[in-house]
């Protein structure tokens, strides 16, 4: 195979679900050599999400997990005990980049964080992806998918289906894991500058990811005019289905259709 953008780069995975194997699936697709850690006898939960080859659960058949770890090399380790710890500073020696989105408290238990890695590796770029980023008031609350597209704003800026009262309707979530890839995404992006600054100074840095923050990036024209010019955010129904934006009532709810070709 021909040489790819980031031959040669090596990055840890410590992530599970969407976000962190997301941002890891990213790089593992331009190169990176990506090496995915899993608990032992448990593995990465998006195991257990479907879809399933004839709705038969199979944590070898996940075609969420297949989707977000293609391109990876993929290990076993138990971090809860001390032999893996000492495993996982061996590897992160050898790595130019970890990607970890576990609660900062998980990480600040187990010893792993950025200050006492970097004593391991000066160079090492560790990007971090939480619900609400590394510091501040809500640094420890729970959250998924669901609570951080709504924090964020932008269920309350997906438009409605064409009612007159559209503030009566309530916020509207949008697609399946739609929050959790825009801050693997952002992961990614913000990892490469990282790594970029590192080739320059010689030094490594922690990338803090909020995903919080990062879906809100999406609605930043509304968070500009309202921070400059106390302007409220709008919600703009839709009309009538166009071929830009076609949503359609249903039995069950509302369907809507992205249409990029013929």
């Amino acid at each position: 195979m021909s040489q790819q953008p980031l031959s040669g780069l090596k990055v840890i995975e410590w992530a599970e679900l969407v976000s962190g194997p997301y941002c890891g699936k990213l790089l593992a697709d331009l190169g990176a050599e990506v090496i995915k850690l899993e608990t032992p006898g448990l593995g990465d939960r998006a195991r257990a999400r479907g879809p399933f080859p004839g709705d038969l659960p199979h944590p070898e058949k996940s075609g969420t997990f297949l989707y977000l770890n293609t391109n990876k090399l993929g290990v076993t380790l138990n971090v809860e005990c001390a032999s893996g710890v000492g495993i996982f500073r061996k590897l992160i020696e050898q790595a130019d980049v970890l990607v970890e989105n576990h609660p900062p408290s998980v990480v600040e238990r187990l010893g792993l964080t950025f200050n006492s890695l970097s004593e391991v590796n000066p160079r090492l770029v560790m990007t971090s992806i939480s619900a609400f980023g590394q510091t501040g008031p809500y640094r420890d609350y729970k959250s998924c998918n669901l609570v951080g597209f709504n924090t964020s704003g932008m269920a309350y800026l997906n438009p409605s289906d064409g009612v007159d009262d559209i503030e009566s309707k309530p916020p509207l979530m949008g697609p399946p894991n739609q929050g959790d890839l825009v801050a693997g995404l952002t992961g990614a992006v913000a990892t490469m500058s990282a790594v970029l600054g590192c080739q320059l100074s010689g030094e490594g840095q922690h990338v803090d990811v909020s995903q919080q923050e990062a879906i809100a990036s999406v609605a930043r024209h509304q968070i500009g005019n309202y921070t400059v010019e106390q302007v409220p955010w709008i919600r703009h129904k839709l009309e009538r289905p166009t071929a830009v934006s076609p949503m359609y009532r249903c039995k069950d709810g509302l369907v809507y259709l992205i249409c990029n070709q013929e």
